[in-house]
């Protein structure tokens, strides 16, 4: 992941997976969101491989569980 510093959390209607290594607007570039049924949907074009295995590792992994700020919503619907 040389120019990717990946990170990702819950924001209310998924996961977004953003990258600390560059900034857009003031904010960490956003690289991919995954939705509650663990749908990709890509925000770079042509990542490279590890990237991809990363996002793909979270939207097919184990259920995340119970959202901090939601807890009567899973993170995940499967």
């Amino acid at each position: 992941m040389s120019k990717f510093d990946l990170g990702a959390g819950h924001l209310g209607n998924g996961i977004t997976v953003w990258n600390r290594a560059k900034e857009v607007h003031g904010d960490y570039e956003r690289v991919a969101h995954i939705d509650r049924d663990r749908t990709v949907s890509w925000r770079v074009k042509n990542p490279p491989a590890d990237v991809l295995s990363y996002v793909e590792g979270i939207a097919n992994g184990p259920n995340v569980g119970v959202s901090e700020t939601q807890p009567e919503k899973m993170v995940f619907i499967k």
